[in-house]
């Protein structure tokens, strides 16, 4: 079977549960080493990892700019690119735009 994301580094922010969290689990049942994103402490990592997946979690408010850059600064540094972000949460000012910019 054909896994779609194999080997792509994929962000999801606000994972920690609902769409955000089926969302990180497709990724990575599809191959993606899936960085997982919220401001609460998260289960979805386990979940993806107890059905043989790859993940972590990276603890961020994604409504603060300072965090945004924080957050893609750490996913370059340690996994040298971001292929795919998915930006789940639900922010309603510019921050996100800055995900954009950075990229």
């Amino acid at each position: 079977m054909e896994r779609l994301f194999e080997g792509k580094v994929v962000l999801i922010t606000s994972a920690a549960c609902a769409i955000g969290r089926e969302v990180a689990f497709s990724y990575a049942t599809n191959g993606a080493f899936v960085i997982v994103s919220d401001k609460a402490d998260d289960k979805t990592v386990n979940k993806i990892k107890a059905n043989g997946g790859k993940a972590v979690f990276i603890k961020s408010d994604v409504s603060q700019a300072p965090e945004c850059k924080r957050l893609l600064n750490q996913i370059i540094s340690i996994y040298g690119r971001l292929d795919i972000a998915c930006n789940n949460g639900g922010v309603i000012n510019n921050t996100v735009d800055l995900i954009y910019t950075y990229l």
